[in-house]
């Protein structure tokens, strides 16, 4: 079926814009496909995809995950990629197989550039993934300092009393002080 091929190769160069980090030509493809088609194929073209991987993810996830795995975080286009996909429609607090949001893995990653970003765009702080963290327990698990200092600046009402054990054989001492001072 001609229509359906057509979809797949524009589903397959969606992703590739997504994985390359292309903001702009990102941005012109979807704004070729309308709001409404675009929002689509934000939401479901990586799950569809994902499936077989058993960790089901929208394109905002992914493109948030390849900003902070330290190969592409310093050119900043897979900021402005997450930034276009967020333009577009993209839900922020939508979340992944284990219950993740982008601001999660951005916390995962210490990336505060984008963290702002998503919570800028309406992220939640608050939402807990599927072992009941937060990103700011999952900043602090980390050792993400500007996150922790971020979510703790800005904060709905993210709890900080479920937080990991603490103590000085496990955390570095600045995690520690951190916590101190928001007790």
């Amino acid at each position: 079926m001609p229509g359906e091929k057509n979809r797949m190769d524009g589903n397959e160069r969606f992703r590739q814009l997504v994985h390359n980090g292309n903001p702009s030509v990102l941005g012109t493809l979807l704004a070729e496909l309308g709001r409404a088609e675009a929002k689509k194929l934000i939401e479901e073209c990586y799950r569809s995809v994902s499936r077989s991987r058993e960790q089901p993810e929208t394109a905002l996830v992914y493109s948030t995950k390849r900003a902070g795995d330290g190969k592409h975080r310093k050119d900043g286009d897979q900021l402005e990629c997450v930034k276009v996909l967020i333009s577009f429609g993209a839900q922020v607090n939508e979340t992944d197989s284990l219950g993740r949001t982008a601001l999660h893995w951005s916390c995962w990653y210490d990336n505060e550039p984008l963290a702002t970003a998503l919570i800028d765009s309406g992220a939640d702080p608050s939402l807990q993934d599927a072992t009941g963290h937060n990103c700011l327990h999952t900043a602090v698990t980390t050792g993400a300092l500007d996150c922790v200092r971020l979510v703790l600046g800005r904060r709905k009402e993210v709890s900080i009393y479920n937080l990991p054990m603490l103590s000085n054989e496990t955390f570095p001492c600045e995690h520690i002080e951190i916590k101190a001072n928001c007790l």
